[in-house]
């Protein structure tokens, strides 16, 4: 398995040659690797476990794969989206 490496910026995330810019993106986020606070959040990078993800961005496997990330400004409630899974 390939892992691929997102960063998110804002609402908007960039995959190397794909542009997704023009497109708002929305992940399921499930199980963060480690506990998370509001001041971790703010200060730190978050590495998280994106599973099932909302849209197709490489029909030939991430939808079936998990997709790392690396999330430097949280732009949805951890705890909602969390406990929702």
């Amino acid at each position: 398995m390939k892992e691929i490496w997102l960063c998110v910026k804002e609402i908007w995330l960039c995959v190397k040659e794909i542009s997704l810019i023009e497109n708002p993106i929305w992940l399921v986020v499930k199980e963060p690797m480690f506990s998370m606070d509001e001041r971790s959040l703010i200060e730190n990078p978050i590495w998280l476990v994106v599973k099932e993800p909302m849209f197709s961005m490489d029909e030939r496997s991430l939808i079936d794969n998990p997709i790392w990330l690396v999330m430097k400004e949280p732009m949805f409630s951890m705890d909602e989206r969390s406990q929702a899974m």
